[in-house]
């Protein structure tokens, strides 16, 4: 039989519904429907999610899009329905709307990053600033993304509200209020060319720890984010670069060249990823025609920017690889 102890290596506790949620079985029976051999693993665990009060709708296989229209209000904690729903389409993933379903959840991103650490480095920073968070965040559920990047899920105290905030930080986002939804586990997806699933790394679904009021007070405040569009001054290396586009259509600014090639270099070698050679070198030397008067500033010159950051991020990549690493070891997964 399939159950919520497979999956996170703890024994769901017994707890019934939240208050004002009705659900149409009893846990046993939700039990029965699980042992069901008409029932895929999947489904099974779909069963016992809405058995533990989460509200939950299918997902279309190796995807995130919702199987069902207007999932929002029609994800539901009533086991009868959703044991339907797998039953006729049993390898449906499984999505868990987190408004609906009391749950507030810090999502971690790295699939924006050719070398897997945005998010966890945006969360390591806010952490290191807020050191009386950590113990909140290494007692969380924790979730292993498909992508290799990181659920931190909390219940919401009963009557307590958190608006849900995109980009809370760089590449982590705040999911509480709203139509908003994480994909759960053991739902596999492909991800570069390889299977990989959601797998719980640390709690347990039917027993998600309530967040502190320190906690909800914290993730409360919006973070500073930087605003785009407009015209703007070039701003000094060290600073918000301006965009690709702008450096596209005006080139680099006069004085100062060389540095701004380093810094921009760094962000297409983060972009592209190391490996990707030509295609950094081919956006430094678009750059560089558009430059006015750039042959008073060397391709060669400017060549030797890009491969400084190049030897630059590099170092930064394997700094930041590793302490990410031993963080993670030393933080989360204990």
């Amino acid at each position: 039989m399939t159950t919520l102890e497979n999956a996170s290596g703890a024994a769901p506790d017994e707890m019934g519904p939240r208050q004002g949620e009705e659900h149409s079985l009893t846990k046993q029976e939700a039990r029965a429907i699980d042992s069901s051999p008409e029932l895929s693993p999947l489904g099974a665990f779909a069963v016992q999610y809405a058995a533990a009060g989460l509200a939950v709708f299918p997902l279309w296989p190796d995807s995130a899009r919702p199987r069902v229209t207007e999932w929002p209000d029609r994800a539901t904690t009533d086991t009868a329905t959703v044991a339907a729903w797998w039953r006729e389409w049993p390898e449906a993933g499984i999505g868990i709307v987190t408004g609906k379903s009391g749950l507030l959840v810090v999502d971690v991103d790295v699939k924006n990053d050719p070398f897997g650490a945005s998010g966890y480095q945006s969360l390591l920073a806010y952490l290191e600033d807020h050191p009386h968070l950590e113990a909140h965040f290494r007692s969380s559920l924790l979730v292993h993304t498909r992508s290799g990047g990181a659920h931190h899920v909390w219940r919401l105290p009963e009557g307590a509200e958190v608006t849900t905030v995109r980009q809370w930080l760089p590449d982590v986002d705040l999911l509480a209020s709203g139509n908003f939804f994480i994909v759960a586990p053991p739902t596999p997806r492909e991800f570069e060319g390889r299977e990989s699933s959601y797998r719980v790394v640390r709690g347990d679904f039917a027993s998600v720890p309530v967040a502190d009021p320190t906690l909800l007070d914290a993730l409360r405040v919006r973070r500073a984010r930087s605003r785009s569009g407009g015209e703007r001054e070039w701003a000094a290396p060290g600073h918000a670069l301006p965009s690709d586009s702008e450096v596209l259509a005006r080139g680099l600014p006069p004085g100062n060249r060389n540095n701004f090639m380093h810094a921009l270099a760094c962000r297409w070698w983060r972009t592209y990823g190391l490996a990707n050679e030509s295609a950094v070198r081919s956006r430094a030397y678009q750059v560089w025609l558009a430059t006015p008067g750039h042959d008073t500033f060397p391709w060669s010159e400017a060549l030797g920017a890009v491969q400084s950051a190049e030897a630059y991020i590099a170092e930064r990549v394997d700094l930041e690889t590793r302490a990410v690493s031993a963080w993670m070891r030393a933080r989360f997964q204990r």
